[in-house]
C-alpha cells in the first residue's frame, strides 16, 4: 500500500531536520514524501534541497495559510493513505509498516498515540479519547492521524478560512457523515509542544 507523508513548513530551519530523519527511518517502501513550503526566508528550501533524496515532491511558494498548504499536499498525493507530519514532529521509528499491517479495509482513518515533548517538558504518552467529544474539543492527535485519500475526495479537505483548529473541523466533518474510525493503541508520532 502505497502511504504519502505532507510536511508543511514556514521558516522551520530549527526542527525540520529531525522531522525529515523521521521519514528517513521508516525503511518503508511504498512510501511517497511531500514538502509543501509557504516561502520561507530562513535555510529551510536549502534543507530541503539538501534532502531531495529522500523527498518525492516539494514546493515553495505563498499560500492562504496552514490549511492551504495542508490542501497543496493532499492535492499532490498520489498515496491511498495520507498522514500529516508537522514540520517540528516526527514519525515514530519504521510506523509506517506498522499502519499497513494494522489498516482494515474499511478504515477511512486511522488514529493512535503520540509522545508529547518540548522545552522543559517532561516526555508523556498522549492518548486520544472520545470521538463523540469532537463536537467539543480535539480529542485526536493530528500527528498521529492517517486518513485515505478517498476519504477526502469524499469528505472534503482542510477549510483554508480557518487558520486554527482546522484538524478538528475536517475530523468531525468525517465523523459526524459517517466516516470509518479506527484507533490502533501504539504510539505513531512524536509532537513537539509549543508549535503554531
Amino acid at each position: 500500500m502505497k502511504i504519502s507523508i505532507i510536511t508543511v513548513t514556514f521558516n522551520s530551519e530549527a526542527t525540520l531536520k529531525e522531522t525529515i530523519q523521521s521519514i528517513r527511518n521508516q525503511r518503508y517502501d511504498d512510501l511517497e514524501y511531500i514538502i509543501v513550503d509557504g516561502g520561507s526566508k530562513d535555510h529551510t528550501v536549502d534543507i530541503i534541497k539538501e534532502n531531495e533524496n529522500i523527498i518525492s515532491k516539494w514546493i515553495s511558494e505563498s499560500d492562504l495559510g496552514i490549511s492551504d498548504a495542508f490542501n497543496k499536499g493532499i492535492q499532490m498525493a498520489t498515496g491511498n493513505l495520507i498522514g500529516i507530519i508537522n514540520s517540528d514532529d516526527m514519525l515514530e521509528d519504521n510506523v509506517l509498516k506498522v499502519i499497513s499491517q494494522e489498516l482494515k479495509d474499511d478504515t477511512d482513518v486511522l488514529y493512535g498515540n503520540a509522545i508529547s515533548f518540548g522545552e522543559g517538558i517532561k516526555p508523556f504518552i498522549e492518548k486520544p479519547s472520545s470521538l463523540d467529544g469532537l463536537y467539543v474539543s480535539m480529542t485526536i492527535i493530528h500527528p498521529a492521524t492517517f486518513v485515505r485519500k478517498k476519504a477526502y475526495e469524499k469528505y472534503g479537505t482542510f477549510n483554508i478560512d480557518y487558520k486554527c483548529c482546522m484538524d478538528r473541523d475536517l475530523m468531525l466533518r468525517m465523523y459526524s457523515r459517517g466516516a470509518k474510525f479506527q484507533y490502533v493503541d501504539k504510539i505513531l508520532a512524536k509532537v513537539r509542544q509549543g508549535g503554531g
